[in-house]
């Protein structure tokens, strides 16, 4: 017997500790990984909306009413830059040879 306690630890002790010592390790990072969750998408959700992004869409071949995300174009040049190039893209989509879908570009960042 040492001064803190008996020498020996009893098996029931041994077995009980190396079961529950990971089980405590993977709750705490379950939490930790929701609190990271959870504070990204409150930040996500607290960003002002980017006025200067346009998005360019096109409409389906078997369903003239769908719209179809085809890009996003938000670079950081502003709102001229990203207006002209997604006109222009939708300008080279429109005039391929067989094309057969309509290319618009909408001024709005897409969101799923």
């Amino acid at each position: 017997m040492t001064a803190t306690g008996p020498a020996y630890v009893c098996a029931p002790a041994l077995a009980h500790q190396a079961m529950c010592g990971p089980v405590i390790i993977d709750r705490m990072r379950s939490k930790a990984l929701l609190g990271i969750t959870a504070l990204c998408s409150v930040l996500a959700a607290c960003q002002k909306q980017d006025a200067s992004s346009f998005t360019l869409y096109r409409k389906s071949v078997l369903n003239d009413g769908a719209r179809i995300h085809v890009a996003t174009f938000d670079a950081a040049d502003g709102e001229t830059y990203n207006r002209e190039n997604c006109a222009a893209t939708a300008g080279l989509f429109g005039c391929q040879p067989g094309a057969r879908t309509r290319f618009w570009g909408e001024k709005v960042r897409f969101r799923p």
